[in-house]
């Protein structure tokens, strides 16, 4: 390939001398490498789609997914899903999911989650019924192909109520945030609960904060697991305006009841505390990017005693002001990825992620990566989204607008690949 490198990979080490061998001795016994980087597709007509790898990123099961939720600058394309085989990440992707019967821009990808067989896709943008409104949609594998298997929406229709913007799945339960929902006040937000039952999925509950105030976004972000909900308000202003909240439903019998509202006693104004969360086996993690100047800080809660309590705080110790650590989550087996999209590198937020492996004394940093894009003074914010399944990261970016058309928007990393020095941005990379 003799195209100008312009991108560079590096892993980087703590910079005190006394963590450095320590930091190293963790890399070299679990390392994780660049696999594969994918470029923005372009279409039949040669235009570039936009925001590919800005929107939800997804690593299940044997598959890669990735999505552009709307089409290049200018247009009024829906937005694409497209499946890459996780085993061959190369190779053109076998399927490509697209909302049925959309032609305008729809945020299809916005957020995708994933359950056996099952991919749930947020299309907050949704403007079918309502302006905005926004949808949801469950897509199913099966011996032909992935076929929609059911669409979810407000059965009120809200006008740019983002329905969709957060999602969450399991087995028989579906969890759908719509945050700018002004059913308890103007951007309050609201949470839809869906069951199936018979094979049948219906509308079981409506949640909304109890103390609603105007502008809280409750429902921006979920994690279910089992019969545990944690929602999102990263707006609340109860310690200051936009300190954030996390409320913690639970199913018991038929009904979902909150049990408990999480606002560590630390937080400040603006520290966006609720702005991403996952369960990790008995752990409830929540990022808190605004902290410490948008440093950003990671707070650990364990529910082993039936209430979730405080037990840790995760932060990157040579993290600055103004990453943003935290403002992506994604674990799997014991192994934590963080996002910090703001992180910056010659003047430039070209961002970061770092990953941490959990033991019996809590989670410690192993890696770090971040890229840095030559092409011009583009922020790259790698970092903006994450998900990592059975020791496979699959990392995103934000919005490329102003970049050239084979900019990169995507990429792959996995235990025991060679870290990777240089990669060419022009076209697809395999550093193996």
């Amino acid at each position: 390939m003799s195209k100008k490198k312009h991108l560079t990979i590096v892993l980087l080490i703590p910079f005190l001398e006394g963590m450095n061998a320590f930091a190293e001795t963790l890399c070299d016994a679990e390392a994780y490498g660049l696999r594969h980087a994918w470029c923005m597709p372009a279409e039949q007509d040669r235009d570039d789609e936009r925001r590919f790898g800005s929107s939800g990123v997804l690593v299940h099961d044997g598959l890669i997914a990735i999505a552009t939720d709307h089409g290049p600058d200018g247009s009024l394309n829906s937005g694409k899903v497209r499946l890459y085989d996780r085993e061959d990440p190369e190779a053109v992707p076998p399927s490509i999911l697209m909302a049925p019967k959309r032609s305008w821009p729809d945020g299809f990808g916005f957020a995708l989650r994933g359950f056996e067989h099952h991919i749930l896709i947020g299309a907050p943008d949704d403007s079918d019924t309502n302006w905005g409104a926004g949808r949801a949609w469950l897509y199913l594998e099966t011996e032909d192909g992935w076929v929609v298997e059911r669409s979810f929406e407000d059965p009120s229709s809200e006008t740019d109520a983002a329905f969709g913007h957060a999602i969450a799945i399991q087995k028989d339960t579906i969890a759908i945030g719509a945050p700018r929902s002004d059913k308890a006040g103007r951007d309050a937000g609201c949470v839809f609960i869906f069951e199936r039952v018979e094979q049948e999925w219906t509308l079981k509950a409506r949640l909304v904060a109890p103390d609603a105030e105007n502008a809280d976004f409750f429902g921006s972000s979920l994690a279910l697991k089992g019969n545990h909900l944690a929602i999102g308000a990263w707006g609340d202003d109860d310690h200051g305006e936009k300190t954030g909240a996390v409320w913690c439903y639970e199913k018991r019998g038929d009904r979902w009841s909150m049990r408990q509202k999480l606002v560590p006693d630390r937080l400040q104004s603006r520290d966006l505390f609720g702005s991403a969360l996952l369960f990790h086996e008995h752990e409830l993690l929540i990022s808190a990017p605004g902290t410490r100047e948008d440093q950003g800080v990671v707070y650990v809660f364990t529910g082993r005693t039936g209430r979730w309590e405080l037990v840790d705080r995760i932060s990157d110790p040579s993290g600055d002001a103004g990453d943003r650590f935290g403002s992506s989550l994604s674990a799997s087996e014991g192994l934590l990825v963080i996002g910090s999209p703001e992180h910056r590198a010659k003047m430039r937020s070209d961002g970061m992620i770092t990953l941490h492996r959990r033991s019996h004394w809590g989670w410690s940093l192993i890696d770090r990566h971040r890229v840095t894009s030559q092409h011009g003074e583009q922020s790259m914010r790698f970092g903006f989204n994450v998900s990592v399944d059975q020791g496979v990261i699959v990392v995103g970016r934000a919005d490329q607008e102003d970049e050239p058309s084979a900019s990169i928007g995507a990429w792959l990393f996995d235990e025991g690949v060679d870290i990777t020095e240089e990669a060419s941005e022009g076209v697809a990379i395999n550093s193996r």
